[in-house]
């Protein structure tokens, strides 16, 4: 984060953050934003983050939530904005561009984000990977940048129960997304929606595509695959920057689920508030630190497989790529 980074995030949440009673001992509105950004830069421990900037560890976790909950509330309408149906077409110029994945625009994929047991949950949080963890989704554009996120899904929930219960999939199901009018992937074929790729721990829906199952696997179906994978890897390297680039994420959050969904909230939001200006490198170190969802079965319907099945011809046809 540049020195102009930092200025201009500061002065869209110092309002927010600074205190309400004029003190000269109080700590500055620069300080509590430099406390935040230390602790999801470095994963450290409240307590060490206090010895660092000579302030109580209870201290510092306040700040962290305070000023995690004033970067979402500046950033979010800025850098995580509601999507329209010319921001949709712009993402599939996008995937269209660098994935040659026509009428796709966006890759959807969930993390497992790994925090302490809390108090009196029981096995509500104990996740597949025996350990205890929430779960984040996300859809990201083909700039590796978060369109959407839902946070908070206890890690014990199965990938289908987290899809259908998320506020994107609700409106993905409900057509309430403004994604643009069908159309076709070539002159005179069949009109096809704009469509989400995902992997095998989504369900097949006419506005979300996975691969066909390894066991049923011809060349045909391998080459579709090889093309949705080109398109869905965007997700994962989204999520390897932002791990990336906020190490906390290396770590089990200590502290309670409220707080942890304001930092996760934050950091996905910086991610795009500074991949604005930034040459994104992709990371893969993603693979060590958050772990998949749970894959499971689904019954799609009919029109789906029609659906998945006009894309495999195309790729396979007139659509191909060397």
């Amino acid at each position: 984060m540049t020195k102009n980074h930092f200025n201009y995030l500061h002065s869209l949440i110092s309002l927010y953050i600074k205190n309400k009673i004029d003190c000269k001992k109080a700590i500055s509105t620069e300080e509590k934003l430099a406390i935040c950004l230390r602790y999801m830069a470095t994963g450290s421990s409240f307590t060490t983050i206090g010895y660092n900037f000579k302030i109580a560890g209870p201290t510092v976790l306040k700040i962290v939530s305070k000023v995690s909950n004033a970067i979402w509330k500046c950033l979010q309408p800025i850098f995580m904005k509601e999507m329209t149906t010319e921001l949709w077409l712009e993402n599939e110029l996008y995937f269209r561009q660098k994935c040659n994945f026509p009428n796709c625009v966006g890759a959807i994929d969930g993390k497992h984000v790994y925090i302490k047991s809390p108090s009196n949950s029981g096995s509500d949080y104990f996740n597949y990977k025996k350990s205890f963890s929430l779960v984040l989704l996300a859809v990201v554009d083909a700039r590796y940048k978060f369109i959407a996120i839902d946070f908070g899904s206890k890690g014990r929930f199965s990938d289908a129960g987290i899809f259908s219960n998320s506020a994107f999939g609700k409106k993905l199901k409900d057509n309430s997304l403004f994604l643009p009018e069908s159309k076709s992937l070539e002159e005179g074929g069949m009109e096809m929606p704009f469509i989400f790729v995902g992997d095998e721990a989504f369900p097949l829906l006419p506005n979300l595509m996975r691969p066909y199952p390894q066991s049923q696997l011809n060349n045909q179906k391998r080459i579709y695959n090889y093309r949705l994978s080109r398109a869905r890897r965007v997700v994962e390297q989204a999520f390897g920057i932002l791990a990336a680039r906020w190490r906390v994420f290396h770590t089990a959050f200590g502290c309670n689920i409220h707080t942890v969904d304001k930092v996760i909230k934050a950091a996905c939001v910086l991610h795009n508030y500074l991949s604005e200006d930034n040459e994104i490198q992709t990371e893969n170190s993603i693979n060590s630190v958050l772990r998949p969802l749970r894959r499971g079965g689904n019954s799609p319907s009919i029109t789906a497989y029609q659906i998945r099945e006009e894309f495999s011809n195309y790729f396979n046809g007139s659509g191909s790529v060397p």
